[in-house]
């Protein structure tokens, strides 16, 4: 059963909520017969289950697409790959453990978790440090063709994150509420234009972002500039969804 049938159900249960619960219309004589308490009761009780099982299958879907949207990037080297947006996460968020050699991604919605254990992934990001920041901007930020670009990949233009985490945040004074990501170095912007990147079919990185000038033309140690993902102008031939679209990266297929 799908989203949209569990979302009917609901529909329904809530209809017959607002009616049952505040009392019977007897079709003959137009009385009206209140509720009581207990029956009251049995109904709301019931609502939350319904409310629940919709919630636990909703974010068991957001879930499951995430990581099989990583899965495919698995055994595949030096190439990029787009995955499902997320919702604005609100009360919700999305860790990613690595330790021992194991991954781990949980979804928590504030009440409850999800989580798929023991991924054959190593997390990264783009960021952690001026020196792997620029090397990823020599590698791949460029109007070089791909064979001229894997010639420059080096190990360090990727940092592993042994924790990741993706919730909503309101940026302080002046940010907007959005999407951030916090890999250790505290929580910053996710422009991130919902790509991911591998440089081996092991490590899969994900992309921190800084603002930038509305040109694709920098970075900082905590990630790219926004301009070249998520903030891109379609024009900027440098940026990774315009250099996609024109086969200078190459995606994961």
């Amino acid at each position: 059963m799908g989203l949209g049938s569990v979302l009917v159900g609901l529909i329904v249960t809530l209809l017959l909520f607002s009616v049952i619960y505040f009392g019977f219309l007897d079709s003959d004589t137009g009385a009206i017969f209140l509720a009581d308490d207990a029956y009251r009761q049995q109904l709301e009780n019931a609502l939350a289950k319904e409310k629940k099982e919709f919630q636990v299958k909703e974010n068991t879907e957001l879930l499951d697409r995430f990581v099989s949207d990583i899965n495919k990037m698995k055994g595949k080297k030096a190439c990029f790959a787009s995955y499902t947006p997320f919702p604005a996460l609100q009360n919700k968020k999305i860790d990613i453990s690595y330790s021992s050699g194991n991954t781990r991604i949980r979804f928590w919605d504030g009440k409850q978790s999800i989580a798929k254990q023991d991924l054959d992934i190593i997390p990264c990001v783009i960021g952690g440090s001026g020196s792997v920041t620029k090397n990823f901007d020599d590698i791949y930020l460029n109007n070089k063709d791909w064979k001229e670009k894997i010639k420059q990949i080096n190990s360090n233009h990727y940092t592993i994150a042994g924790q990741i985490t993706i919730s909503e945040d309101d940026g302080g004074v002046s940010g907007l509420t959005e999407n951030r990501i916090n890999y250790g170095h505290g929580v910053v912007d996710f422009e991130d234009a919902n790509y991911l990147y591998t440089p081996d079919g092991k490590h899969i990185c994900f992309f921190p972002t800084v603002d930038g000038d509305d040109t694709c033309d920098g970075f900082q140690q905590e990630g790219l500039d926004d301009d070249c993902l998520g903030e891109a102008d379609v024009s900027d031939t440098n940026s990774i969804p315009s250099q996609l679209a024109e086969g200078k990266l190459k995606r994961c297929s």
